[in-house]
């Protein structure tokens, strides 16, 4: 939690003014919870189409940091696409 949502070293502290010049220390502990979601086809017998994604939904002291606070959501979504070439033999 403290790589990902800590506001510790002193360059970090500077970009939040709201801390007050002081560190925060996100603790240990379950930082959210997600659902992830696929669904490929065969566009051929060789080729394969899949599109994926994931939303994610932040909870505790990763919820509370500055960095989501200020600049993310604790509602996020991540999509993808996927195109591979099958050979059977």
């Amino acid at each position: 939690m403290k790589n990902y949502f800590g506001v510790t070293s002193t360059h970090d502290i500077s970009l939040y003014s709201s801390l007050g010049g002081n560190a925060y220390k996100a603790s240990s502990g379950i930082s959210g919870w997600n659902i992830p979601f696929s669904l490929s086809t065969f566009m051929t017998d060789e080729w394969v189409l899949t599109v994926g994604g994931r939303y994610e939904h932040l909870t505790n002291e990763s919820k509370d940091s500055l960095i989501v606070d200020q600049r993310g959501d604790t509602s996020q979504w991540i999509g993808g696409l996927g195109l591979a070439y099958m050979v059977f033999k």
